[in-house]
């Protein structure tokens, strides 16, 4: 099996996407987050697929090689969400594994809520339920914290000009230290893209959505670093309050990028989960 990549138009964007070629097997989308692209799910997905899955990743809108709309309107919530469903829409399926890291967790959640007839099992990595993130005034002083780059995005200008100095060293000492140096060229060709990190801030930006009922009914599998800078585990414990049937996995000196730093564990517990009879 191989991984293709390929520029997909949808109904409201051309988004690029890496797929694997299995097409007879059960298939999880992967939603990436900030400040990453596709590959950032990729040793993961290369497991995955090894694993007997078929795996769709997309450079979320804004990211990468997918078209970057200049609005903050562009990054909507909604939009987002109907994003995921239309490409897999092109792809035929009515349902499917759904997996998100980061910012692709919120989202993840939020497919789940609003959409979930299509999602059979969730699964979320790193990232705030959407009622988390808007109560967020609400978690302990450490976290709020820990959430400091939520302020910093919502500047006008400020951080694209801050992120682009020295080379992107804000990005990288903000991004896993494990990155090797062909890994580090990756990025920095992707934010390099012409209004690369305007597109990926603006979904910080964007309002978003207020949630009415937040509870998932699907089985969710929450995984999380214990070592993470940005989330604490409060965090985490307040997602697992919005899953009717949810589990929530700490692994033990696991940082925020756990695809990349923790990739084998991340798809043991990823397989054992979407193969379950839960």
């Amino acid at each position: 099996m191989k991984i293709i990549e390929r520029r997909i138009t949808l109904p409201n964007i051309t988004l690029n996407v890496a797929f694997s070629d299995n097409i007879n097997q059960p298939v999880i989308l992967l939603l990436h987050g900030y400040p990453d692209a596709w590959f950032g799910w990729e040793k993961v997905m290369k497991l995955l697929v090894s694993k007997g899955f078929r795996v769709i990743a997309p450079d979320q809108r804004g990211y990468n090689l997918s078209d970057k709309p200049t609005s903050i309107s562009a990054f909507a919530n909604d939009i987002l969400v109907q994003d995921a469903l239309d490409l897999m829409n092109h792809f035929g399926y009515q349902q499917f594994f759904l997996a998100g890291h980061d910012f692709g967790a919120y989202l993840a959640f939020l497919i789940g809520i609003k959409a979930p007839n299509r999602v059979l099992k969730l699964i979320t990595i790193s990232g705030f339920h959407p009622t988390t993130y808007q109560n967020l005034h609400r978690l302990n002083f450490k976290q709020r914290l820990k959430s400091w780059y939520l302020t910093f995005f919502r500047l006008p200008l400020i951080p694209e000009l801050l992120l682009t100095m020295k080379d992107y060293r804000l990005l990288f000492q903000n991004h896993s230290t494990q990155l090797s140096a062909s890994e580090k060229q990756r990025y920095k060709k992707a934010w390099s893209t012409e209004n690369a990190l305007q597109s990926m801030i603006n979904w910080y930006r964007s309002k978003p959505t207020i949630v009415k009922n937040p509870m998932l009914k699907m089985p969710v599998l929450i995984l999380w670093g214990e070592r993470d800078l940005y989330l604490s585990k409060d965090v985490a414990i307040n997602n697992l309050s919005f899953c009717k049937k949810g589990e929530l996995l700490i692994i033990t000196q696991a940082s925020h990028w756990l695809l990349i730093e923790n990739s084998t564990e991340v798809a043991d517990k990823m397989t054992h989960f979407l193969l379950s009879n839960a």
